[in-house]
């Protein structure tokens, strides 16, 4: 009989319930079912396990598990069909910078009390942060609010949300002038590409190279991931 957690595990919990499960009987450790003081014991048993990952793990297992993380998340924020929603990424991220007056530099869609939204980080003229939220059925901006920086620093007296509205400032400049290329430009070319609909943009920094990490669901109901450089000149 396979081993039960704990009823009073809940959905954020779950994933680490599955994992841990998975990399005990891989490993051929014995899984502890009892509840302890813990809400499921076998969110401590992950814990304790990825402790011990880099010493005990095959490779190849490592691989397996956390493969089966990534569809988990994928299963609660990705769409299953490409008509599923009646707003896509794109209408939603131009619903929010019509609302907020704002430039879109990452999106995302979720899942909220069973409600599908896009969540829309947009960067304003000062290089401030600001989160949109648009509903993915109807259209409707359900929240804007401006983030602030944090307020700690770090040892040299560095506020890291001043460091963060600078690096805005200037992604939001070069996008302004065409050095840059913007979200949208970036999520057109990566659906092109992959024949598909973006459903989350992440734009990352690697190695002084930014670059827009999207996910789309493409034609024949896959999910892919791409990436397109916001270097016009590469992408």
């Amino acid at each position: 009989m396979p081993p039960t957690r704990d009823k009073s595990c809940d959905g954020s919990t779950l994933q680490k319930c599955i994992v841990a499960a998975s990399l005990m009987k891989i490993v051929g450790s014995k899984v502890n079912t009892s509840t302890g003081n813990t809400p499921c014991q076998f969110e401590t048993d992950y814990e304790e396990l990825m402790m011990k990952k880099s010493t005990v793990f095959k490779p190849a297992a490592v691989a397996l598990v956390f493969g089966m993380t990534a569809f988990a998340s994928y299963a609660e924020e990705a769409p299953t069909s490409l008509d599923q929603d009646a707003i896509s990424l794109t209408q939603a991220v131009s619903i929010a910078k019509q609302s907020t007056g704002a430039t879109p530099m990452e999106a995302e869609r979720d899942v909220e009390m069973g409600q599908a939204i896009y969540e829309i980080d947009l960067i304003n003229q000062n290089g401030e942060e600001v989160h949109a939220v648009v509903h993915a059925k109807t259209g409707e901006v359900i929240l804007t609010q401006q983030r602030r920086g944090g307020d700690e620093g770090d040892d040299e007296g560095h506020d890291d949300g001043d460091d963060d509205q600078l690096e805005n400032a200037l992604w939001l400049s070069g996008v302004n002038k065409g050095d840059v290329l913007s979200l949208e430009q970036a999520v057109a070319k990566a659906e092109a590409q992959m024949g598909g609909k973006a459903w989350s943009v992440e734009l990352e920094d690697e190695d002084d190279a930014l670059l827009y990490d999207i996910e789309l669901l493409n034609a024949n109901g896959k999910h892919v991931e791409t990436q397109i450089s916001a270097s016009p000149a590469k992408s």
